[in-house]
């Protein structure tokens, strides 16, 4: 029955248009070419930020901030093992969901750890590739606060997603 959803929405679709009488078709194209002018705008900002996550894992910049700050984010109980994902989500959404995927692989997905690693990609947000994309897309150049509240929700985020598993169980 879901696999048929998209065939009804674009058949009610057509059905409206062809009612009230609209050319479709054009509707489509001038759809399609706004959209290119978006994927012109936002392009450069996507290829910064995923060339500079790449190269900050290549050296290993991930892993020697994370070890480095396992021991303060312990202090909010936060688990070593998910240090690099607390790091990496903001930047990289499939990043982090392979480094969930490993954690869950070492310590299993029943694991209170792993539990936490997976509630943490669902809670939280790629907040710095969302800001540098929109931002670029509609020009906006002080992004300064507004990273600084994302990431503060991302990181009240991880902490719920640990007083969460750790309370429900």
């Amino acid at each position: 029955m879901t696999s048929a959803v998209p065939v009804i929405v674009i058949a009610l679709t057509l059905a409206l248009g062809w009612r009230k009488n609209i050319d479709m078709s054009s509707c489509f194209s001038d759809g399609v070419k706004k959209a290119l002018g978006v994927l012109v705008a936002i392009f450069p900002n996507i290829l910064i930020m995923l060339t500079a996550v790449s190269v900050f894992r290549a050296v290993g910049g991930m892993v020697m901030m994370s070890q480095f700050a396992a021991p303060l984010l312990g202090m909010f109980g936060l688990p070593p093992e998910t240090a690099q994902i607390i790091f990496l989500r903001p930047f990289s959404g499939s990043g982090a969901l392979a480094l969930g995927s490993e954690i869950m692989a070492e310590t299993g997905v029943d694991s209170e750890v792993g539990k936490i690693a997976a509630v943490m990609l669902g809670a939280s947000e790629t907040s710095i590739y969302t800001v540098g994309v929109y931002s670029g897309a509609v020009g906006m150049k002080k992004t300064g606060r507004l990273i600084a509240c994302a990431l503060l929700a991302d990181l009240a985020a991880f902490i719920a997603a640990v007083w969460c598993v750790r309370i429900l169980g």
